[in-house]
């Protein structure tokens, strides 16, 4: 019983610290940074300099997995 205690409590620490160190990364960039990567973006932007993407736009790209649009970039000439 003693080892499932200790497994646990070795799982929710684990969680946590993923989920502090994700929530880290978000400032990650600047807001001059953001702009600076997006130089072709010629429609509004968030005040943090994020793109505003249509919605329909994202719910398109909800079922990409990150290896289709890494190749569909690749292909670009990213």
């Amino acid at each position: 019983m003693r080892t499932l205690a200790k497994l646990i409590f070795s799982a929710l620490i684990f969680i946590f610290c993923c989920a502090v160190f994700s929530h880290a990364q978000l400032d990650l960039f600047s807001k001059d940074q953001r702009v600076e990567f997006t130089p072709q973006w010629r429609g509004e932007r968030f005040a943090d300099g994020r793109p505003k993407v249509d919605d329909s736009i994202l719910s398109r790209l909800k079922d990409v997995t990150a290896d289709e649009a890494w190749d569909i970039l690749q292909e670009a000439g990213w």
